[in-house]
């Protein structure tokens, strides 16, 4: 009888035959889950208003906490943004609404939709002291408010 007989445990050929369920385990905070989910939401916003108005800058600053969007276009307005309510919606509910409030930043300033545009048209904008495109509506007020000094 050469040949003994060699008994064998489950689990013995490579993985581990317990596991030990009170080990801390590592996983992503809640925090760090949120902004890859805020990254997600404002890369797939962002692509899509590039795609819809090319030749242009644009900002979006998600808040999955308090639910709000925030685009602005900083070569014309690095202060002012148009704020949307996400109101839990999916991201193909939030582009369009989002593309809309884009094209409505672009008509306040007084400047295209079409995909064509020159950039030098948006830098010959007439700006006040922070840089920012004076609208066409605030013109009067700005010019009244230039006077009083």
């Amino acid at each position: 009888m050469e040949v003994a007989k060699k008994r064998t445990y489950q689990g013995e050929k490579g993985n581990k035959p317990f596991h030990d369920f009170n080990a801390p385990v590592a996983e992503d905070s809640h925090e760090a889950k949120a902004a890859r989910l805020e990254f997600w939401i404002a890369k797939r916003i962002g692509e899509d208003l590039v795609a819809t108005y090319p030749n242009r800058q644009w900002q979006v600053n998600v808040d999955t906490r308090n639910e709000t969007i925030i685009i602005s276009c900083p070569s014309l307005s690095k202060r002012m943004g148009y704020r949307l309510n996400m109101r839990r919606d999916t991201i193909g509910a939030l582009l369009p609404r989002c593309r809309k409030a884009a094209g409505e930043i672009l008509e306040r300033y007084g400047v295209t939709r079409g995909r064509i545009i020159d950039p030098f048209d948006i830098e010959q904008m007439p700006r006040d002291l922070r840089d920012d495109v004076i609208s066409s509506d605030a013109v009067h007020t700005v010019d009244r408010w230039n006077r009083a000094r």
